[in-house]
């Protein structure tokens, strides 16, 4: 018994094993450590569902390899895992549930495959590359990753306008941005990256060891409180484009923004403290969000 079968259903995905590995794909994305993702998704038409579920399936589990694989192996699993996937799609023959899920997406909203490949290209920095000299060098990875992630769920998105591009993009980026000031001190400690460029932590005095202290300096807050106002002007970007998709995927769109945005409220909630716990919106919160979004407005009432 599949727990997401009405969408399934509506998607038009009968055959079992086929089903079993959109289910795969869904329940990657339940156990993600923050539930924004799963709650926007919900606000899709159900015959969009497992497609999304597809498209950020792929993204867990090469984050997982990248982010959670044993180090001494990371790499050769990584290479192993993603030149067997492209293998299956170029074939058109599923190996495995993410392969089978994924490529079933990409034949059905006509995704195209050079976007998966920059997508597994931009993942395999992280196995190579701790640090970005500037932003510049931090947007290449940007683009890689988040810039493709967003051309395979555009699609999906139906956008009515050419301009719907620009804006999808700078919203996976803000994301992706929203994530590097949640996750300094995770980043640096457990995987000894960062992902602040390393000119902006000259700029405000920051060593780069300060991002494995207990605490955060009042250098690093500032540093984090201009960090935060970079990211908001791609979420801005992100949030002016919803117009240009179609209306059935308006609301999850918002929604997305709304609650993944509000880490970046939630941090400065907290006086830009990033590094003693993560900061994260809360459900009661979550939960006012999808309301606002999923129930219909009041109608006004002549006097």
């Amino acid at each position: 018994m599949y727990l997401d079968s009405r969408a399934l259903d509506a998607a038009g995905v009968e055959n079992k094993v086929l089903r079993e590995s959109y289910e795969f794909c869904r329940r990657l994305l339940i156990t993600m450590e923050g539930r924004s993702f799963w709650a926007a998704n919900l606000l899709f038409p159900p015959l969009k569902r497992p497609h999304m579920c597809a498209i950020y399936g792929l993204a867990r589990y090469a984050d997982q390899i990248v982010d959670s694989g044993d180090p001494r192996h990371r790499a050769e699993e990584f290479e192993t895992w993603s030149s067997r996937l492209l293998s299956d799609l170029r074939s058109g023959v599923g190996g495995d549930p993410i392969g089978r899920a994924l490529g079933h997406t990409m034949h059905t909203w006509g995704i195209a495959l050079a976007d998966v490949e920059n997508f597994l290209n931009g993942m395999r920095m992280d196995l190579t590359i701790s640090e970005y000299q500037d932003f510049a060098d931090l947007d290449r990875y940007l683009e890689a990753v988040d810039g493709s992630m967003a051309r395979m769920i555009l699609p999906i998105l139906e956008p009515l306008d050419p301009a719907a591009t620009a804006h999808t993009i700078a919203t996976s980026k803000a994301m992706q941005l929203t994530n590097f000031l949640r996750d300094i001190s995770k980043d640096y400690r457990r995987l000894g990256r960062c992902y602040l460029p390393l000119a902006d932590l000259a700029r405000f005095g920051v060593p780069r060891a300060d991002l494995g202290a207990r605490t955060t300096s009042p250098a690093l807050r500032e540093l984090v409180r201009f960090e935060i106002a970079r990211t908001r002007e791609f979420w801005a970007l992100g949030a002016a484009g919803v117009d240009h998709l179609h209306p059935s995927s308006r609301q999850a769109s918002r929604l997305a923004t709304a609650l993944y945005s509000g880490i970046l409220d939630e941090i400065e909630r907290r006086d830009y403290e990033v590094l003693d716990t993560r900061a994260k919106v809360s459900t009661r919160r979550k939960a006012a969000l999808v309301l606002r979004e999923y129930l219909p407005a009041p109608r006004s009432q002549a006097a």
